[in-house]
């Protein structure tokens, strides 16, 4: 029925408007969407807007921004982008000796060759997989790396714009090695999200390397080095009039990019944010920007559903709450493991499954185990201070990650996802069969409370509390409101 009324191509049209579908997958990484319209091919992840070919401004400006600031690069790191036309404007150059080229979705370029034939060139090299992996194990130094990635909107984008990866790549380039991030424009207006966007690029930049440049186009391109860099284009650009289309004296205006560069510096001047593995602030200050795209009044309609949903807790009866509580830290402390393990990892779509599962099963194990008990007023105290043990110990697995192989972590991750849904199924199980003995209401309001908690905990760690607060100090807040029942009437 399906293939005679394909629904999920209609409902792709209707996204992709005046666009031919070429191709839409489901990978490891999320979805890959190619379109093509009047001859250029669009490429979306995720139903965001990658690059598009023959886009020479782009092109031009992501090599020729950074290449020109080094007086001989002979080899060249460039993450995405590739497939654009980036590589042949890197090949302009005479003394490239190599070019390696990081695709951080591996499907991306088989699907995409059916359409665009790659670079031929022995000095090119293509490499698929996770970028942080390939630049933390990465044996020789490079004079120029270009980041021709997607704005840090998702946490999986984001982990390619944090303070301890721009560390790691700092310790991949050569002494006058040149790095190169580009972001979408901040035009003629930078609002409160913009400037927070901005400052985090900036001071992320500022705390690896002595020297950072900003140069505003069709992005706004901060580049980085421990050697000088200029913003005066049209003066590096000088010999190339017949080589590039754009970036050439000619047409770029240094005083127009100087203006615009002092525009930026200025607006960020009062802010200092900075952007971690741990807290990542980019992600929030990207959702609170396209918010308010919307709405100017932005912060209710972020504060509208967690007070619809935190209001059931002021209704219920006080047995209830502490299933509220439990419901909530439970949810939460899962959507912050499947963040780490996204975060450490690179990919979680072909993970998810299995996280989801082993949280289902540790609240079936859970639920189990708890009828074999049958004495509420010693059990509950510990069940929940054990719960709230088992989230605050979040932090030191984290750190614990971070240094151990691929499998160990894996394991670490499912055993703290499994320990707090155990518990959490217990707690249920021994709200449900004490207090069912003379309320016989009380299971499915215990269940109704379970899942208001689970829910608001969702959406309180997404969207505000993780890259708020950052992963240690959201553990450490879930843990004491994880207490919250043991200072109320949980009895009947």
């Amino acid at each position: 029925m399906f293939k005679i009324f394909p629904l999920s191509n209609l409902i792709k049209n209707s996204l992709f408007n005046n666009q031919k579908i070429l191709v839409s997958k489901e990978t490891t990484h999320g979805n890959i969407t190619i379109t093509e319209n009047a001859g250029q091919y669009n490429i979306f992840d995720n139903g965001n807007l990658f690059f598009s070919t023959d886009n020479n401004i782009l092109s031009e400006e992501y090599v020729h921004y950074a290449m020109l600031q080094h007086k001989n690069p002979k080899s060249v790191l460039l993450v995405s982008g590739g497939m654009s036309g980036m590589i042949y404007e890197i090949l302009k150059y005479p003394g490239i000796e190599n070019i390696n080229y990081i695709e951080p979705n591996p499907q991306l370029i088989p699907l995409l060759s059916k359409y665009i034939a790659p670079t031929i060139d022995n000095r090119v090299h293509f490499y698929n997989g996770d970028p942080r992996k390939y630049i933390k194990n990465a044996k020789e130094k490079y004079d120029i790396v270009i980041m021709a990635i997607a704005d840090p909107t998702s946490l999986q984008i984001n982990r390619l714009y944090t303070l301890e990866f721009i560390q790691a790549l700092k310790e991949c380039i050569s002494p006058e090695g040149i790095v190169l991030y580009g972001i979408t424009s901040a035009g003629n207006y930078m609002g409160k999200e913009k400037k927070e966007i901005a400052a985090a690029m900036f001071y992320n930049l500022k705390k690896n390397f002595r020297f950072i440049a900003i140069i505003p186009g069709e992005r706004d391109y901060y580049i980085a080095s421990d050697s000088t860099v200029s913003i005066k284009i049209s003066e590096l650009s000088a010999g190339w009039e017949d080589k590039n289309l754009y970036v050439n004296p000619y047409y770029m205006d240094d005083e127009s990019i100087s203006q615009r560069n002092d525009f930026i510096l200025n607006s960020i001047k009062n802010h200092r944010t900075i952007n971690t593995d741990e807290r990542p602030t980019l992600v929030f200050s990207h959702s609170m920007q396209f918010i308010s795209k919307f709405s100017q009044t932005k912060g209710w309609i972020i504060l509208l559903p967690l007070i619809l949903l935190l209001t059931p807790l002021f209704l219920i009866k006080s047995y209830a709450r502490g299933m509220f509580v439990a419901g909530l830290t439970a949810s939460s402390i899962e959507i912050t493991l499947i963040f780490i393990f996204q975060l450490i990892f690179g990919y979680i779509y072909s993970a998810i499954g299995v996280i989801i599962a082993v949280f289902m099963g540790g609240l079936a194990i859970g639920a189990i185990v708890a009828n074999k008990f049958t004495t509420f007023k010693n059990t509950l105290p510990m069940i929940i201070l054990l719960l709230a043990i088992s989230i605050a110990i979040v932090p030191v697995c984290f750190r614990l990650m971070n240094n151990i192989d691929k499998f160990a972590g894996i394991i670490i991750i499912l055993i703290n996802i499994l320990l707090p849904s155990f518990l959490t199924g217990f707690l249920f199980t021994t709200y449900s069969n004490y207090l069912s003995v003379e309320k016989i209401n009380a299971p499915t309001l215990i269940y109704a409370s379970d899942l208001f908690g689970s829910a608001f905990g969702v959406i309180a760690v997404t969207v505000y509390l993780l890259p708020v607060w950052g992963i240690s100090n959201t553990c450490y807040i879930l843990a004491g409101i994880n207490l919250f029942p043991l200072f109320t009437n949980y009895r009947r």
